[in-house]
């Protein structure tokens, strides 16, 4: 059993991780994840274990207001719609406004406070009524935090820390600077919520390819409404100019260009018509369309590709994780710091207790690593949504900081280096065999058969009213066809899979390309050459990652020849008439001869080149849109069939680690020299929390550069 929990106003992901951590513990519990991008906690329950649900409801909400006291929990089906998200949304807005209006009240009697002492008006009972009035508004909810996880043992987060520093503030008479610096906190950390709920908006307005409702003819011929989950396989939609495509389907009337940017990143349209498959996420730009449903929304694209974005986040880089770790350790060192900082000046003379305690707790404000944890997950999340944008599906954080770190690219060549679609463009015939003979024999073969050059065999099949009476076929993936045609046993493969395991001797062919050869009743028949080119950008792409200094081969399947000719134009090394189990072999040995750090990419179709994708450090499935399998075995999915895509995944892999490493700097530099002037008495408590808040703050706007240099250049 799985149960959904919405979370808004949520935004410091390591107390969120605790939550996770103690949701875990819970009896019955057996897994427990947050999905950042969409703010919701799934919960996998161990159904002999569990006695109350309700209860469960009740330790996760305690949990969540023991960790994240600002954040609201409700417990949604596992597809609640947006009504649910919108109502949870206004309750965190009238909560957060609610906040805003006690600060602002706060501040105000702060300043009567003040203003009574300037003017030396003889009511100190009433400057300090006021100033008490002014600190409750302001900082109160920190300071019942900061009490409730002293009970639960939790102790220096940055609500102890603020609370104590404030009221030591106050206890040596310096209430301005105690309402102000609270103040001052509360701002800077409002500041920081509204930059990380903006950037999660913001990235997940990039992948807002759902549509809500579609209308749809039923059997009667009305014209109904439907929500995306409740379409079934069948249903005639009606796509009128501007519409999204909900689910995947067949147009069955109408002519269009449809809009595929959403999924391929790709503004170019589609002209598509009567017959053709459409996927849910397209946008038809003109006209209108009957298109009936072939999927479910939870099978279609869209759903598939929603999916793996958000599931994205749960597989973390190695940095995200080493933050993670290092925070744990940080923490308790600043602490063990702060108290030499306030214990040992002292005993040897150099000021009083209470100025160096005053120091150590500004050092302990400082210190807190908010910055690093809220910014870093962040700023991977940025590059896994603009990937997406991209029409490039990243599977995790540690995929995509592995793209920055390619040592090596191997390609298959067929489909991936070249177009795939291959045109016959010779035959030659033996044994008094008859041209028209071998190629109706070949075509009758292979009229079954999905691969690139049975498809190119039959595009010469209207040059024949009928094909021959076929009794038997089996197909053997890597050598070739087997079939029982008019009675004679038919051989259609390779040279050397007819020759090894056939026996079977075939003159040598002079004319390049790739060729399949013929056999009838035992008899070599004939031999058919093929041609297939080169993607438009290949060329680009091998010298852009050449200039990188990055190494290229390609393994690939098909004979020596037309292999040595793709890579002799491309300046690059290859392996030829490989089996998958080669493939793989080959990849092995390449992958030794590099170091740990150094990644290995395997671009294929995702289908016959599954083990390879599944074996590299990265495997990239090439022109996969719609394609489960490529979805399935690759870590990356680039949607359509253009090979430059991957030159783009890479620049969008070296931003976001640069915005990594410029955020881990800037928060552990800044902190660092902060944390010196306060322990020299250089910096007070407002200096103190600008190295907090302040820098977090920083560190998230920094975080959100990728989202719009991509959209500037979209």
């Amino acid at each position: 059993m799985i149960l959904n929990y919405k979370i808004n106003g949520y935004y410091c992901s390591s107390c969120m991780d605790k939550v996770i951590d103690s949701i875990k513990d819970l009896p019955g519990v057996n897994k427990a994840e947050l999905n950042f991008s969409l703010d919701r906690i799934k919960v996998q329950l161990n159904n002999k274990e569990i006695n109350s649900i309700e209860t469960l409801d009740k330790e996760v909400k305690g949990l969540v207001d023991r960790f994240e006291p600002n954040a609201t929990v409700e417990k949604i089906d596992k597809d609640s719609g947006s009504k649910r998200d919108n109502d949870l949304d206004t309750q965190v807005k009238w909560y957060r406004d609610s906040r805003i209006y006690r600060l602002v009240l706060g501040i105000i009697f702060g300043i009567l406070g003040f203003l009574f002492s300037r003017n030396n008006i003889d009511s100190y009972n009433i400057n300090i009524g006021f100033y008490l009035i002014g600190y409750w508004l302001a900082g109160g909810s920190v300071v019942k935090q900061a009490g409730k996880n002293l009970v639960s043992g939790r102790v220096f987060d940055e609500n102890f820390l603020m609370s104590i520093a404030t009221i030591g503030a106050m206890l040596i008479g310096e209430w301005p600077e105690a309402i102000a610096v609270m103040a001052f906190y509360k701002v800077g950390d409002y500041l920081q919520n509204r930059a990380v709920s903006s950037s999660k908006s913001s990235i997940r307005e990039l992948l807002e390819l759902k549509t809500d409702e579609v209308k749809v003819k039923n059997d009667a011929g009305e014209i109904i409404r439907k929500t995306a989950e409740e379409i079934v396989p069948g249903d005639h939609l009606i796509i009128g100019a501007g519409d999204k495509i909900p689910v995947d389907g067949e147009i069955i009337d109408g002519q269009s260009a449809l809009n595929t940017s959403a999924l391929t990143g790709e503004s170019e349209l589609r002209n598509v018509g009567p017959g053709d498959a459409v996927q849910s996420g397209m946008v038809n730009s003109n006209g209108s369309l009957i298109v009936r449903a072939e999927k479910l929304y939870e099978d279609s694209a869209v759903a598939r590709i929603i999916k793996l974005v958000e599931e994205a986040t749960g597989r973390k880089s190695k940095t995200e994780k080493f933050i993670t770790k290092f925070a744990r350790y940080y923490t308790p060192v600043v602490v063990l710091l702060a108290s030499l900082v306030a214990i040992i000046p002292p005993l040897l003379g150099l000021g009083t207790f209470s100025t160096w305690f005053y120091r150590a707790l500004i050092f302990l404000v400082i210190s807190c690593p908010c910055a690093l944890v809220i910014s870093i997950p962040l700023s991977f999340f940025a590059g896994i949504g603009v990937s997406a944008r991209q029409g490039i599906l990243v599977q995790g954080s540690n995929f995509l900081e592995a793209l920055a770190d390619i040592k090596s690219v191997i390609y298959d060549k067929t489909g991936t280096l070249t177009e795939g679609k291959f045109k016959l463009t010779n035959i030659e015939v033996f044994n008094s065999f008859s041209e028209d003979e071998v190629l109706k024999t070949a075509i009758s073969a292979e009229q079954y058969s999905n691969h690139a050059l049975a498809e190119a065999l039959q595009k010469e099949r209207d040059r024949f009213t009928d094909l021959y009476d076929v009794q038997e076929t089996n197909e053997l993936p890597g050598r070739g066809l087997e079939a029982e045609i008019n009675d004679k046993l038919v051989w259609l493969g390779s040279r050397d899979w007819l020759a090894e395991e056939k026996g079977l001797s075939f003159p040598a062919s002079n004319n390049g390309g790739t060729e399949v050869l013929l056999a009838i009743a035992r008899k070599p028949a004939g031999v058919f050459n093929f041609k297939d080119k080169l993607k438009p950008d290949i060329v680009d792409v091998v010298k852009a990652l050449k200039s990188k200094g990055i190494e290229q081969t390609i393994l690939s399947g098909d004979r020596q020849q037309e292999v040595a000719e793709v890579a002799d134009e491309l300046g690059i090394a290859y392996y030829s008439e490989l089996l998958p189990e080669d493939k793989l072999s080959i990849l092995e040995d390449i992958k030794a001869g590099q170091s740990k750090k150094e990644k290995l990419v395997y671009l294929g179709d995702g289908i016959n080149d599954a083990p390879s994708l599944a074996r590299s450090d990265i495997g990239i499935a090439m022109g996969a849109l719609g394609t489960d399998v490529a979805i399935d075995s690759a870590d990356v999915v680039i949607m359509d069939d253009k090979l430059g895509k991957l030159l783009s995944a890479i620049d969008i892999a070296d931003k976001t680690r640069k915005l990594v490493w410029q955020n881990i700097v800037m928060a552990l530099g800044v902190k660092i020299v902060f944390m010196i002037l306060g322990t020299l008495g250089l910096a007070g408590l407002w200096f103190a929390v600008f190295a907090d808040v302040g820098v977090a703050l920083l560190a998230v706007l920094n975080s959100l550069r990728i989202l719009w240099d991509y959209r500037v250049t979209e």
